[in-house]
């Protein structure tokens, strides 16, 4: 920043009676002001950057706590199978009677597909272990007393691929991958304890809250283990005695859970807990090494920008627009002409320039001219940590002639504040 011109009405002769020691304290004063704006301005910096940090950890976290508890979801759907399936069974034989052949058994097929129409796949998971089971209810007729034992089969179908290819037809169950057969009959009971059964309990009876019926559980796998190459997809159930009276059949297939899956069913919050807890770790973790990693990459790339100017190059800011250009050998912290010494930049031998660095490391540059009698100026350039104007203060000269200061502008873009008599006269009476 170059001085402002003197007015007309100030004369060398009334500069002289200037005291300077009224100028040397102005000019503590508003280097003391400049740097009081400058701690204001980084203890607010400071405040904001740390409550965008903690705004911004508590957002990470929230967001990592969030991703865990849904990969526990994901774990636990993909592992964990549904504990039991429940399928009603409707038996259809035909009507003997009518057509003249003879009777068949009772038979229900069930579909065991995900779905109403069976696209999302097999319903049992593959690798786990189940058990099936029917429960029934059949009247105690005289016929069903009659009848006796009857067998009970169950058949596991899959798809035949060489059949459906051969016939270039679409899927069907029709292959056979599991068969099993159980006998069940009703408890037996006496004519006299039937009949005293009814004579005491006539009122319940009469009233609906009894039923002349029985339950029978008839268990038809104790283990099964289903296959991922070939699932089941079709149960056929089949009553092999032609004469039986049923109210209802339920067929129920239940999942064994091992290892893993067993803990995980039987402590679903624990286990969810550690894995949430775990899975959390290791989200803070990584996001931990990867802030890491990209804060010491800043940290290199500014360490190298603040290395020395390669040999060959004059300009220490690599701006050729700037005209700062300094020669090879050039001390920019500290440099004095004495005699003997040739002159840097048109200074005179006499001159002494004297450098402090800014925040960043990077030298300033301030070329001052000498003065009339050859006496040695200084020129003290302060740090700026807060980006704010340099200061630069110079004293008068012997005579009361103001003195040139010609500053360049800084690193960081800002220019450097020069006071002299000039700007004294009009910031201050005397």
């Amino acid at each position: 920043m170059k001085s402002q011109p003197l007015p007309s009405s100030y004369t060398p002769s009334s500069m002289r009676h200037i005291d300077l020691s009224r100028l040397r304290t102005y000019n503590y004063i508003i280097r003391v002001q400049d740097r009081m704006i400058g701690v204001k301005n980084n203890a607010l910096n400071v405040v904001f950057t740390l409550l965008f940090r903690i705004l911004f950890m508590l957002t990470l976290g929230a967001f990592i706590f969030c991703l865990s508890l849904f990969a526990v979801f994901i774990i636990q759907y993909q592992l964990l199978p549904v504990m039991l399936h429940t399928f009603p069974v409707h038996l259809v034989h035909s009507d003997c009677r009518k057509e003249g052949v003879e009777c068949g058994y009772p038979t229900a097929r069930l579909p065991f597909l995900q779905g109403k129409t069976g696209k999302e796949g097999p319903l049992l998971m593959a690798g786990q272990k189940y058990s099936a089971w029917v429960e029934m209810e059949l009247p105690e007729c005289e016929r069903n007393t009659e009848t006796g034992t009857f067998m009970v089969k169950i058949d596991f179908h899959t798809w035949d691929d060489e059949a459906d290819a051969a016939s270039n037809r679409p899927k069907i169950s029709s292959k056979i991958i599991f068969s099993a057969a159980r006998a069940a009959m009703l408890q037996y009971r006496s004519h006299i304890h039937h009949t005293l059964r009814l004579v005491l309990l006539f009122p319940l009876y009469l009233t609906g809250y009894l039923e002349e019926r029985q339950k029978l559980k008839v268990d038809l796998i104790p283990q099964y283990q289903e296959s991922p190459f070939a699932p089941v997809t079709e149960v056929v159930l089949t009553i092999q005695k032609a004469p039986l009276d049923v109210y209802r059949m339920t067929l129920f297939v239940e999942a064994h859970l091992e290892g893993a899956r067993y803990y995980m069913q039987k402590y679903p919050f624990v286990i969810g807990s550690l894995l949430a807890g775990l899975n959390f770790v290791c989200g803070v973790v990584l996001a931990g090494f990867s802030m890491y990693n990209r804060f010491a990459r800043l940290e290199t790339e500014k360490r190298k920008a603040l290395l020395p100017t390669a040999p060959g190059k004059t300009d220490f800011d690599d701006d050729e627009s700037d005209g700062l250009e300094v020669p090879g050998g050039f001390d920019p912290l500290e440099t004095v002409l004495g005699d003997g010494e040739e002159e840097f930049d048109g200074l005179p031998k006499s001159a002494l320039l004297r450098h402090r660095t800014t925040d960043d490391g990077r030298p300033l540059t301030c070329s001052i001219e000498a003065s009339d009698d050859g006496q040695p100026l200084t020129c003290f350039i302060e740090t700026s940590n807060d980006g704010q104007p340099l200061t630069c203060s110079i004293e008068a000269s012997d005579d009361g002639q103001p003195l040139t200061c010609l500053t360049e502008t800084s690193d960081d873009g800002q220019p450097l504040t020069c006071l002299n008599l000039t700007q004294f006269r009009e910031g201050m009476s005397f």
